[in-house]
């Protein structure tokens, strides 16, 4: 067991310091004014020391066989990409404007090549992703484009870990890592420029980093602050002109795809589906709302005796399990996958797509958070479609009981139906008010109220929105409020009650990891917990003590998750 298994090997969790660590489209080379450029303050202008590709420019230009035999295949490929359609506007407008927005269709290749124009200009480039695998797997794809490492000019970083060095100068980051680092780290060490991407999603952490930001900028427009870095919004469809007309910021658009998608009606069931394009021996992605439904389509399929690989995709795999979607077979393979698979990754061999038309979502219901199924939005159903046709054409079906044209155009923003505890304690903790920042959309007052009135009860909070000494520690920790409370009051216990830090440790870890046991095999991990009653935390702890000390496919027995089970070992190792 690793040497974090003791109290005090784990001590250093609650020790750790803050991480230091309405314009127009551009057409033809008309670039609009920027209205913020003129007054007492220095237009940006770009690093002193520029690293062109003159190779790709003149391919660029000219597409000829001259023009492109500098290029790797791989490079010429590239060209292809619709992005390339706005690389000159793009430079220039970064040169120019403190704020740019770019909308692309999916597959366009915004994530990929939009953050490697830039480096290839010279500037460092920080980028977000709205999950940690998102930005792992968006980083080794530029790494591997670059020829290079991952973790040296091209890495990534998230709460759990990081492949960077001295001489990266393009880091991929989730949108939560970098908003601690926005609040807490030294502005010195900022990148030239941040790009948001996948802007759609609109998580809490997206929306917080953007008003920091917009705050920050502002405050620079005043005199009152250092400039901070230029920034990108992307996505491949957002409102982009609120946008342009809030920040004073030009709107790029490249059009167009790869190949066609073709829309087909739906068969009988979504199974029966899967096995027929299967049987066609193109590669299939299932859109299911999450684990519970993969794991019975998995039984379905195997029931039936589908002729292919099935591969399930959910955030709780290993990087080795969700390697295996990528890999290539000698037979047709079928990736059940949640909405993970929606923009955190692209699988390029994916032939057709087939959509559920549902997501499973958390809203605040009467102050308690609830996880439950619903539609997605027409947006949704976009960025699902354009999973496939990137290698070739593509065919897509919708499997949903609403009508396409009766769904919401939109996604509702995360900070206006989720609880704001977490990210109430972040802001404070940073001297920042949630109530203060200019947010695009403003958090409602009574779920403001409602974070206030729990941190306060938890005595994370003082009277006054001042952070207790114990809400610092806690905001720490890449945990939900109460769970960090947990963990901190355990560790205050342990010193007269040894062993307890421990026990909270792993209940976190089963917590995060979404419980270990599957619910419709109560019967056999009950086995492992005989007469616990009181507690589904502590059953749940004593069948992950037990499950350790089994073979794994003695685990896979008693109705253990065995994904969600070493999920929940790696982060109690952490």
């Amino acid at each position: 067991m690793s040497s974090m298994a003791s109290p005090a090997g784990r001590a250093h969790l609650f020790s750790r310091k803050p991480i230091p660590s309405g314009i127009e489209l551009l057409q033809g080379n008309k670039l609009p004014e920027h209205r913020f450029s003129r007054g007492p303050f220095s237009p940006w202008s770009p690093p002193e020391k520029t690293t062109p590709d003159a190779v790709l420019t003149r391919a660029l230009a000219s597409k000829t066989k001259e023009a492109t035999d500098g290029l790797t295949p791989e490079k010429r490929e590239q060209l292809n990409l619709p992005i390339y359609q706005i690389r000159e506007k793009l430079l220039r407008a970064v040169d120019l404007s403190d704020v740019v927005v770019i909308t692309a269709e999916t597959g366009a290749g915004k994530s990929t090549q939009v953050p490697q124009m830039l480096l290839d200009q010279g500037y460092t480039v920080t980028m977000t992703q709205p999950r940690r695998l998102a930005a792992s797997s968006v980083a080794l794809r530029i790494a591997k484009e670059r020829g290079e490492e991952l973790g040296e000019e091209v890495g990534y970083r998230h709460a759990l870990h990081e492949a960077v060095s001295s001489d990266s100068k393009l880091i991929i980051s989730t949108d939560g890592f970098e908003l601690r680092k926005a609040l807490y780290g030294p502005r010195h060490e900022q990148s030239d420029v941040l790009i948001i991407d996948e802007f759609h999603e609109r998580n809490q952490s997206m929306d917080a980093l953007l008003a920091v930001h917009e705050k920050r900028l502002n405050e620079y427009r005043h005199g009152k602050g250092p400039k901070p870095p230029k920034l990108i919004i992307m996505s491949a469809t957002i409102d982009a002109e609120t946008l342009s007309e809030r920040f004073g910021a030009p709107v790029l658009t490249a059009k167009g795809r790869a190949y066609p998608i073709e829309r087909r009606e739906p068969g009988e069931s979504i199974a029966h589906d899967a096995i027929s394009l299967a049987y066609q021996g193109k590669n299939v992605l299932v859109f299911l709302p999450g684990k519970p439904e993969i794991r019975a389509m998995q039984d379905q399929l195997d029931e039936l005796g589908v002729d292919a690989e099935v591969l399930p995709l959910h955030s709780q795999l290993t990087a080795e399990e969700q390697e295996r979607c990528f890999q290539s077979f000698d037979r047709a393979k079928i990736i059940l996958a949640t909405n993970i698979a929606e923009t955190s990754i692209t699988i390029p061999d994916i032939d057709a797509v087939i959509d559920s038309g549902l997501e499973k979502d958390v809203e605040l219901v009467d102050g308690v958070e609830t996880l439950s199924a619903k539609d997605v939005s027409k947006f949704n159903v976009f960025q699902r479609m354009g999973r496939c046709g990137r290698c070739g054409p593509g065919v897509y079906i919708y499997h949903g009981q609403t009508p396409i044209d009766q769904l919401a155009p939109m996604p509702s923003p995360e900070i206006e139906r989720v609880a704001l505890e977490k990210l109430f304690l972040t802001l404070s903790c940073a001297g920042e008010s949630i109530e203060r920042l200019p947010f695009l959309n403003r958090p409602p007052q009574e779920n403001i109220d409602l974070a206030r009135k729990a941190l306060y009860q938890l005595n994370l909070l003082g009277p006054t929105d001042f952070p207790t000494e114990e809400g610092r520690r806690v905001s720490e920790l890449p945990v939900d409020v109460r769970t960090g409370k947990m963990l901190a009051r355990a560790e205050e216990m342990d010193r007269s009650t040894p062993g307890l830090l421990e026990n909270a440790i792993d209940i976190a870890s089963i917590i995060e990891a979404e419980g270990i046991v599957v619910p419709e095999s109560k019967k056999r991990w009950r086995k492992l917990c005989e007469g616990e009653f009181e507690s589904d935390h502590i059953a749940q702890l004593r069948v992950f003590h037990a499950a350790k000390e089994k073979a794994p496919f003695v685990a896979d027995n008693f109705g253990i998750d065995a994904t969600a089970f070493r999920r929940a070992i790696e982060m109690s190792h952490l």
